[in-house]
């Protein structure tokens, strides 16, 4: 490693030399309480990260991290049970702050990380030496090295030293390392995984949709960032159906560019509970009738036509339709969160409220009322003025927060409809 003549601690600009001859530029970002080191460039280029760069550090997935540590410290302090060494697997480290945060914010004793980029092991190896001066014995609770990811896994897992906590977070899809990440997790522990592939996961690309994650190819439809974070969620259940493991989500939102889901490893015995919750949902594109058919064969011709406006039904599935929240644990982490220096938290406890919000109508699509507008010919009247008057009707209605102009309600879509056309008139009366 190759420091610039400025003393480490100070010096907001450090450089190492690659293996090419090549000196990589690292400049300091703060995250929680610590600072660390990241490639200066990932700082400037206002761009979504590629596979192509060198390594490289996400600043927008600081929030994710931050919901992380908070999430992991609730699973460690009010779920987790093993008495032995509580270890963690990041095995797609990048520069490893998010390890090495994990390490520093949590009660975790130990955590491995691993990366195939021979770069990103170099800026973690960095970051762990840098850090090393001042919090004594770091390294030792951390096993960093070279290798693939679902090598790692499963050597673990086949070894018997599975972790209490593995962190799949990818470039892209997290399909290909599923299966060894369930593998090498101990019973009743964490699994966090993170999706990026936006584009497939909310149907613009149905034909990758399908490959990634055994998904319809149906296209894009308004509510799809629900549909793609249950996308995410039904393809991680059928791996644990395929071991006889359930995934129980009890953490999962959509934001900026991904999709996060916390997936607690639970018993067979709760395999059928999950079964139970996949179907399909009958969606109109144009008047945005949905509705759930929880059965496996087909329904018959006549479902398949909205009953509203007459126009053909999409049949979305199978998909999981139960509860991907649990509000005990959103309780929880809010608790932590308000505790805790995060980087990003005013935002974080407004995603954790709505979060929390929407574990009182278990509806697994949303309304976007810009759409219905449209579809109207009407101007969209304010969204508050529209949830007040779904409960003054007497039913349930919530802001969603894969969504600013969208809302859930138990409503029928006739009710919907009639309040949108009457919106003007109800805010000027108001």
């Amino acid at each position: 490693m190759k420091s610039s003549p400025k003393d480490e601690n100070k010096s907001s600009i450090m450089q190492i030399s690659l293996s090419n001859g090549q000196i990589l530029r690292l400049a300091q970002v703060k995250e929680g309480d610590t600072v660390y080191y990241v490639p200066e460039e990932s700082l400037f280029v206002k761009k979504i990260p590629r596979k192509r760069d060198v390594a490289f550090y996400n600043p927008k997935q600081s929030f994710n991290r931050d919901v992380s540590v908070c999430a992991i410290e609730v699973f460690l302090e009010k779920y987790h049970q093993t008495p032995h060494v509580t270890r963690a697997c990041e095995p797609l480290c990048a520069t490893g702050i998010r390890g090495i945060r994990y390490l520093l914010e949590t009660r975790l004793q130990e955590v491995t990380m691993t990366d195939l980029n021979p770069v990103a092991i170099k800026i973690a190896t960095f970051n762990l030496s840098y850090l090393e001066t001042t919090l004594t014995n770091l390294k030792k609770k951390v096993i960093l090295q070279r290798a693939e990811a679902s090598r790692t896994l499963l050597t673990n897992a086949i070894n018997f030293q599975r972790f209490c906590i593995t962190d799949i977070d990818p470039f892209g899809s997290p399909s290909p390392f599923l299966y060894p990440a369930i593998l090498a997790t101990e019973p009743k522990g964490l699994i966090a995984v993170t999706a990026t592939d936006t584009a497939p996961l909310t149907g613009v690309y149905p034909h990758a949709l399908f490959k990634k994650y055994l998904a319809s190819m149906i296209g894009r439809v308004t509510f799809y960032n629900e549909l793609a974070l249950r996308r995410v969620i039904t393809y991680a259940m059928r791996i644990g159906f395929l071991l006889g493991i359930a995934m129980v989500p009890v953490l999962s939102f959509a934001i900026d560019h991904y999709f996060r889901v916390f997936f607690i490893k639970s018993f067979k015995k709760n395999v059928e509970d999950l079964v139970s919750d996949i179907g399909f949902l009958l969606h109109c594109k144009q008047c945005l009738y949905t509705e759930i058919w929880k059965k496996f064969e087909s329904p018959p011709a006549a479902q398949l036509q909205c009953s509203y406006c007459n126009a053909s039904l999409l049949m979305l599935g199978p998909l999981y339709l139960g509860s991907i929240q649990n509000r005990d644990f959103i309780n929880e982490t809010i608790r932590i969160a308000e505790e805790r220096t995060l980087t990003q938290k005013e935002r974080v406890l407004k995603y954790l409220h709505l979060l929390k919000q929407e574990t009182t109508l278990n509806l697994p699509w949303y309304y976007d009322l810009h759409h219905l507008a449209s579809y109207l010919q009407t101007s969209a009247p304010s969204t508050v003025t529209i949830l007040t008057e779904l409960e003054q009707q007497g039913y349930t209605a919530i802001r969603t927060h894969c969504s600013p102009t969208a809302i859930k309600t138990n409503a029928p879509i006739k009710v919907l409809h009639s309040i949108v056309l009457r919106g003007k008139a109800l805010e000027n009366n108001a």
